[in-house]
């Protein structure tokens, strides 16, 4: 245990994978005292200014040494993470997706935190490159959660996850090729609650892992599944990414493909070899609980942190050199402006405006955010009916748009 305090963001989303879940525990294991601190839930309620003043409010009062925060978007403005390390307190930033996220966002929080963690382990240098002290930290998984339960199977293929990528392409080639396949997830099936994920992968015989990123099917990554499925004890048929050999014993731990057709042919051997399949599913739970508990995969990444803070000393304010690309602005213009519609529609029109004027501060000439910020100068009696119809004109003029492009595509590959 490290005799220090630990102020943990807690970005957890119920209806995606819960980070809080499956780290929240081990955290509080590691440190004297873990600060959870409920982010998303706060800007959600209070708006993203408080959050800001609350959360500058709440260093100083207990004064971590140092703060999780596991990045997914545009959640803390510059100027408060650089007063948090005024404060002297040590900022630890967790990215995810490093592959398609780097360069237009991860990288341009460096000079405003002081160590990174990232589950890609092609990234890690990519950061110490630009001066940054990284650690690489795959997902794991907490078998305080995921639990093996003794059912008996009720299907022979199960898939649960989001609509991205190629994977109905896969999906649809393993229906074609009658493959007894269940398919479970936003945009592919029915959503199930946490509980019922965990129950899909006790009752499978086999689990199926899709690898692709959201971004590009071109781009393998290694999942959560991958733990969470071996956690509970299932057997894991996962799409190869690279590294996966680093953490598991390929065929007899888990089971990879590259193709579709290879894919095919693996669900067909070990539906008719059980015994083949236990003993892989024995061997990869042998091989989670051991190796890829939360508790482990933390302990390792803070001792070599903690060794790094011990030898950097206090917190070092950088400073910033380059401007944040036009791409990066787009993004954080465009997040702000999602929370501002999602505020309008419950008609809290003050955080409503704070959020569309921080979408106009990242990009001045961002149509959509200037239009709503027209909309909430209305009597608030008109602005329900002149807001609804123009996010009705927005989405027909994006999907136009989209339909034009591909028309554009399609006439190019045809000539």
């Amino acid at each position: 245990m490290f005799d220090e305090t630990l102020l943990y963001l807690v970005l957890a989303d119920e209806r995606n994978w819960n980070l809080d879940k499956n780290v929240g525990s081990a955290l509080q294991g590691l440190f004297a005292k873990v600060v959870r601190y409920p982010y998303r839930e706060q800007v959600f309620q209070v708006g993203f200014r408080d959050v800001q003043k609350s959360l500058l409010n709440l260093v100083k009062t207990e004064k971590p040494d140092y703060m999780l925060w596991p990045m997914s978007f545009y959640e803390i403005h510059e100027e408060t993470l650089s007063a948090i390390r005024e404060e002297g307190t040590r900022i630890v930033a967790w990215f995810f997706d490093d592959p398609v996220r780097f360069d237009d966002l991860s990288r341009w929080c460096i000079p405003y935190i002081d160590f990174a963690m990232t589950n890609d382990l092609g990234s890690v240098a990519k950061y110490t490159d630009l001066g940054i002290p990284c650690f690489p930290c795959v997902f794991a998984c907490n078998p305080d959660v995921y639990v093996r339960l003794n059912l008996q199977p009720e299907y022979d293929v199960s898939f649960v996850g989001k609509r991205i990528s190629n994977r109905v392409q896969i999906l649809d080639y393993l229906a074609n090729h009658r493959v007894n396949l269940r398919v479970f997830g936003e945009g592919l099936g029915k959503h199930l609650a946490f509980e019922d994920v965990i129950r899909l992968f006790n009752v499978s015989k086999i689990n199926l892992n899709l690898s692709s990123s959201y971004a590009s099917p071109e781009i393998k990554q290694i999942k959560g599944r991958v733990f969470e499925v071996t956690t509970c004890r299932g057997f894991l048929l996962s799409e190869y990414a690279p590294g996966l050999e680093t953490l598991f014993e390929i065929d007899k731990e888990i089971v990879c493909f590259e193709t579709p057709g290879e894919c095919v042919e693996k669900i067909r051997y070990y539906l008719d070899h059980d015994d083949e399949r236990e003993a892989i599913a024995q061997a990869g739970y042998i091989r989670a609980h051991r190796d890829h508990t939360w508790r482990t995969r933390l302990t390792r990444v803070f001792d070599d942190l903690h060794r790094s803070a011990c030898l950097l000393g206090k917190s070092q304010i950088r400073t910033v050199t380059s401007s944040i690309p036009v791409k990066a602005k787009l993004s954080a213009s465009n997040y702000h402006y999602g929370i501002g519609v999602k505020f309008f529609r419950e008609n809290r029109y003050a955080l409503c405006k704070d959020e569309i004027e921080l979408a106009l501060g990242y990009n001045p000439s961002d149509s959509s955010a200037r239009r709503l910020l027209y909309v909430l100068m209305l009597p608030p009696f008109m602005r329900p009916w002149v807001a609804s119809t123009m996010f009705v004109l927005q989405n027909a003029v994006a999907r136009l748009r989209s339909f034009l492009r591909i028309r554009s595509r399609l006439r190019f590959f045809l000539e």
